[in-house]
């Protein structure tokens, strides 16, 4: 709750600073690239998230090169495996708020972002049930909410294109065990982190 009450404090500085500067709206899409693997109690899980696309808003404050950029991404994981009883798909809403900084040219510039970001999950096709000897053992759930932190660069072509690669890392488990089968704390599943590489056209 306390990390939500945090992001929403944000989110209104964010709303209250960018009041005095100028917008531009594009859509984005990008390819997240994880870094670890996903092991449950030693049972390898295959999971990818293919693809994201969204809207993104960037807000430069006039005279100065820094601003911010908002987006709303929708973001699908894919988890299957043979320790899986079915594979399971995941849906996702990613907001990221990145404080933002350009240098350069007015048709060629370099830019720098990072900031919080927050992921909600809006759909999923069931539990990840993980069987050992063809037997169910574990059940888990995705988390509803998500907050992480990412950092990336790029570059802007012809004030309209941006070409960027950002580094994202989640800090609570994306999963949570399912209450009522074999439930306990004997279990361990790293956080989400990785790469993602995007470009955005902005109108």
């Amino acid at each position: 709750m306390k990390k939500k009450i945090v992001f929403l404090a944000f989110s209104l500085l964010v709303i209250s600073f960018s009041a005095k500067a100028q917008f531009k709206f594009g859509i984005t899409v990008g390819t997240p690239f994880k870094l670890n693997s996903l092991d449950i109690n030693s049972v390898a899980i295959e999971h990818s998230r293919p693809f994201n696309l969204g809207i993104v808003a960037e807000t430069m404050v006039p005279l100065t090169c820094m601003g911010l950029e908002v987006s709303a991404l929708y973001e699908l994981e894919k988890i299957s495996g043979e320790n899986i009883v079915e594979a399971v798909n995941i849906g996702y809403i990613i907001i990221p708020i990145n404080f933002k900084w350009k240098l350069g040219p007015k048709y060629l510039k370099f830019f720098a972002k990072a900031g919080p970001s927050l992921s909600i999950k809006i759909h999923d096709s069931g539990n990840i049930e993980l069987t050992r000897e063809g037997n169910p053992f574990k059940n888990f759930k995705p988390q509803p909410f998500n907050i992480g932190l990412n950092i990336g660069v790029g570059l802007e072509i012809m004030c309209k294109i941006q070409i960027g690669a950002s580094y994202f890392y989640n800090f609570s488990d994306p999963f949570i065990q399912a209450v009522g089968f074999g439930a306990s704390n004997d279990y361990n599943i790293p956080n989400n982190g990785g790469f993602v590489v995007s470009l955005s056209y902005f109108f």
